[in-house]
């Protein structure tokens, strides 16, 4: 059987958040994608690749504009998206 750490789970989140957290090397985007469309991409993920995308959209959706300024405005709201979405996984991410 295999363990949670070994299991893939699968997530549809926005590709703005996304493609910024690959571009700063954090996750190899060919690798982990199922499908993608214009605006969101199906990723399978393990639990710890889940755990370290939904840290790093914490990061920006608690700073905010207030740290980050108005130019990241569309970042944080995708972040904030992406985060919504590894939530409806559950227990995934506790």
């Amino acid at each position: 059987m295999r363990d949670m750490e070994e299991t893939t789970y699968r997530v549809r989140v926005p590709r703005t958040f996304v493609e910024d957290h690959a571009r700063r090397d954090l996750l190899d985007l060919e690798a982990v994608t199922v499908r993608a469309t214009r605006s969101h991409y199906v990723l399978e993920l393990t639990r710890r690749q889940l755990l370290e995308l939904r840290s790093d959209c914490d990061y920006y959706v608690d700073g905010g504009t207030d740290e980050f300024g108005r130019e990241y405005f569309g970042l944080i709201g995708s972040a904030r998206a992406t985060m919504a979405a590894i939530d409806k996984l559950g227990e995934v991410t506790r």
